[in-house]
């Protein structure tokens, strides 16, 4: 008790789905219904091509044609299904027009969920696969105006329409998955209408067992399960085991392309890597080089600036000692001056003395006796330093040392002597008499003073 249900027509790579479906079949005898839609006429050129897949492999296997008439009325519907149907070995039914074969099969919905409830195995090509759920996807190319599928997969209607099936199984069936694309599934989905929707893709067929429900996926491709869970629709996939074998071969191939890949990668991440490292080690270099340089530039900036220093030092020095020099000329010269000065001094009271005792003239005898000059204690002069004595000095100004009254004094008791040839003239400069003043002198008494 199995039902084959093909995504497509017979094909080479459903073998393992007709061995199947012949050693289930000669289990129930050796008549097998092959359902065509379409008068003898019509449609028997099909027929061989349905049959093959089941005589070459049973060649005792008794191919009985049942031409399904899509006739809604009854009366006028000329389908007729074999006598004693429920001694059939297995039913067939082929693929078309899918919104033609529900019509023509569903009258004999009992009939058919009877046979498949006895165990007779069930084998749908396309449509005839497509009409087995409890709601049939008959056809339709739009969904609420946008396009789900491409047209020529609309079974002659536009909008997505669907019909109560067979209800062999619960779930609604899609066939050509892989060449008409989900897009009917999931908008029967959205539409609200099923819970669950599978699509078969050419080439491939998903075996069930209707009384546990459980499910095989047979030949070249993979099943899709379309569920709404919570709003949302989800797709599973279920792959064939060629499917799996084939992909294991795909999947070393990408390994191994993802291998060299990740080679080429490397090789030329290492390539990068060896250029970067170069470009870094010649950057370096050339840093280096300059900083070597701008290490050179401030060495000899520094050198230059040193140089500048000591010779700005060394003529420092030299400013400093020719100042020295023309300092210690000057305390040279005017020590010997000062030293030329204290002997002029020495000997000047001698002469002093000589010039300043003139004849004194009688006094008449009736003028009064001149009161006798006090002369001043002179007090003992301080010793004068080199820097007290200037060298510009004029020699009238070493007469500060006596007491300026008594050379006024002296100086009006002197006559007027002419002028000797070796004195100068007038026109000549005067002669300064030079004085030492008198140091040691004692103080006048009150005994030396003169009495009235």
């Amino acid at each position: 008790m199995t039902m084959f249900l093909v995504g497509s027509g017979p094909s080479d790579t459903l073998d393992s789905v007709h061995d199947q479906f012949v050693e289930s079949a000669k289990k129930r005898g050796t008549r097998v219904a092959v359902a065509l839609l379409g008068t003898e006429e019509e449609a028997g050129q099909h027929l061989a091509t349905y049959a093959e897949a089941i005589t070459s492999r049973w060649p005792e296997a008794q191919i009985v044609p049942v031409w399904l008439d899509d006739e809604p009325e009854p009366a006028q519907n000329t389908t007729a299904w074999p006598e004693q149907p429920h001694e059939l070995a297995g039913v067939v039914v082929a693929g078309g027009w899918t919104p033609g074969y529900l019509d023509a099969l569903r009258p004999h919905r009992d009939l058919i969920a009877k046979l498949v409830r006895r165990g007779v195995p069930y084998l749908g090509y396309s449509a005839g696969a497509a009409v087995v759920g409890k709601r049939t996807l008959v056809g339709g190319w739009k969904f609420r105006g946008r396009q789900i599928a491409p047209e020529i997969w609309g079974e002659g209607l536009e909008e997505l329409e669907l019909r109560e099936g067979l209800a062999l199984i619960g779930p609604s069936v899609e066939v050509h998955g892989d060449v008409a694309g989900l897009g009917p599934g999931l908008a029967a989905l959205e539409k609200g209408e099923v819970g669950t929707v599978v699509s078969i893709d050419e080439g491939t067929c998903l075996v069930v067992d209707p009384v546990s429900g459980r499910t095989t996926v047979e030949g070249s491709q993979r099943v899709h399960w379309l569920t709404r869970e919570s709003g949302v629709c989800v797709v599973r996939h279920e792959s064939s085991a060629a499917e799996l074998e084939r992909h294991e071969g795909f999947i070393a191939a990408e390994k191994e392309a993802a291998a060299r890949e990740e080679a080429a990668r490397r090789e030329a991440a290492e390539k990068a890597a060896a250029e970067k490292a170069v470009q870094e080690r010649i950057a370096a270099q050339e840093r280096a080089a300059r900083q070597q340089a701008e290490a050179e530039r401030r060495a000899e900036q520094v050198r230059l600036e040193r140089e500048r220093l000591e010779a700005e030092e060394a003529e420092r020095q030299a400013r400093e000692a020719e100042r020295a020099r023309i300092a210690a000329e000057k305390a040279e010269a005017q020590a010997q001056s000062e030293s030329e000065q204290d002997e002029s001094q020495e000997d000047a009271p001698e002469e002093v003395q000589t010039q300043s005792e003139p004849e004194q003239p009688e006094p008449e005898e009736d003028a009064p006796e001149a009161a006798p000059v006090q002369e001043k204690p002179q007090e003992q002069a301080e010793p004068v330093t080199p820097r007290e004595i200037e060298p510009t000095k004029a020699p009238s100004q070493i007469e500060a040392g006596v007491p300026q009254g008594q050379i006024e004094a002296a100086q009006q008791e002197l006559p007027d002597e002419p002028a000797s040839d070796d004195e100068p003239t007038s026109d000549d400069e005067p002669v300064v008499m030079q004085t030492k003043p008198v140091l040691d002198e004692p103080a006048a008494t009150e005994d030396d003073q003169p009495r009235e």
